[in-house]
């Protein structure tokens, strides 16, 4: 793997020790604190634990499901101190010839602002095949169930056709729930209903890796072996470092894992932030469509949504700029991914990577009040092992 030095640096690195609040807590990543027990958002949690789904896809012309479908594994955890859910999902058996299996993740939370559960996922469509975590849904909780939507373009349709997708949690119950997939393209006058799927309870909560071991549907890798996924394979297990902004210097950790069938790789960022105990999840992917990085960021405080950073690796020096217009924006407005382009141009916060490799980690944060004001630093963060 390609090794990239650092070529500016503002700060020596330093040794530290791990922020106390950080390294004290066992399971950290999945505690839910007292400020996130609000009902609205546990309305999932009848999710968690180690699940297993029989997935039924409907066949044409038949008026019944079969009994028995696919079977899939799947680990549910809470995170960001409870206000988010992940989903890792593997299919048990092969689905094609050439032993292929399905890897699946997503992570939703509840944005108070839109009063929306909003989710993000990623389900490769083979090989070496993604969407960068771009894919969106967002919905509420009524009658007793949850329903997420979205609204697009039907790939390759001629003249345009326009679909709205809905995912439906019925039946929900202690032991298990039943799941919906239905599609409209009239605005909801009829829907047709593509996939079902029975969700039993393995286990009432699912272990966290440890340390340096990948997420469960990793799977060694094999759904994206093209080198191109390995880019950020090094930030794998834990990185001890500092983080300097607004004049100083404190502890920061850096803890990712491989996941997806290699197809995606997860971190979270800790450290103390204005006053505050701060967290930011990560997920990286490839977007298919263009030889280009996405991250999905979502931090741990009340109040605040997602956002996404676009990037290409070229060269040794690397930079991710927020592109906040892919963020779904309502699950009845359509929002195509082939009918968005990247925006450098108008972003207004940055990531620069001056170091990756397998001994050192260093990027920075740089911000802006306006699309071409000058670029203020906000942040810099140095990590070794």
């Amino acid at each position: 793997m390609k090794s990239w030095k650092v070529l500016t640096l503002g700060i020596a690195l330093s040794s530290c020790s791990i922020p106390p609040n950080f390294a004290e807590e066992e399971n950290r990543f999945t505690q839910i604190t007292e400020d996130w027990q609000d009902p609205v958002y546990r309305q999932y949690d009848f999710w968690m634990g180690v699940r297993k789904v029989n997935w039924m896809s409907r066949v044409p012309g038949e008026f019944f499901y079969p009994d028995e479908g696919t079977l899939h594994s799947q680990w549910m955890y809470s995170t960001l101190n409870g206000k988010a859910l992940l989903e890792f999902t593997i299919g048990d058996v092969p689905y094609d010839e050439q032993g292929n299996y399905t890897y699946g993740f997503s992570v939703r939370y509840f944005d108070t602002e839109k009063e929306r559960w909003v989710m993000a996922q990623e389900w490769p469509a083979g090989p070496n095949t993604t969407n960068g975590v771009l894919d969106q849904l967002q919905g509420f909780y009524r009658f007793g169930g949850l329903q997420v939507l979205s609204t697009y373009w039907i790939p390759n349709s001629d003249p345009p056709v326009e679909r709205t997708r809905r995912y439906t949690f019925t039946d929900i119950r202690p032991e298990g729930y039943i799941w919906h997939w239905m599609n409209t393209h009239d605005q909801g006058n009829t829907w047709t209903e593509s996939s079902m799927a029975e969700n039993s309870m393995v286990e009432p909560e699912a272990a966290w890796p440890a340390l340096g071991e990948p997420m469960p549907n990793y799977d060694g890798g094999r759904a994206c072996t093209d080198e191109k996924f390995k880019a950020f394979d090094d930030l794998a297990g834990e990185w001890t470092g500092t983080v300097s902004k607004n004049g100083q210097e404190k502890p920061a950790v850096l803890t990712g894992y491989l996941m997806l069938g290699g197809c995606a790789v997860m971190n979270y960022l800790e450290f103390e932030n204005d006053g505050e105990d701060y967290v930011l999840l990560e997920v990286r992917s490839i977007f298919r469509a263009k030889p280009e990085w996405w991250v999905y960021q979502l931090d741990s405080r009340h109040g605040t949504s997602h956002t996404y950073q676009a990037g290409t690796i070229d060269g040794d020096l690397f930079t991710f700029s927020e592109n906040r217009h892919f963020v779904i924006p309502d699950e009845l407005v359509n929002h195509s991914l082939s009918q968005l382009e990247r925006d450098d141009a108008s972003a207004l916060r940055k990531t620069v990577w001056t170091a990756l490799n397998e001994n050192e980690l260093a990027f920075e944060w740089w911000v802006r009040e306006t699309p071409g004001a000058g670029w203020e630093k906000e942040a810099e963060f140095n990590f070794t092992r």
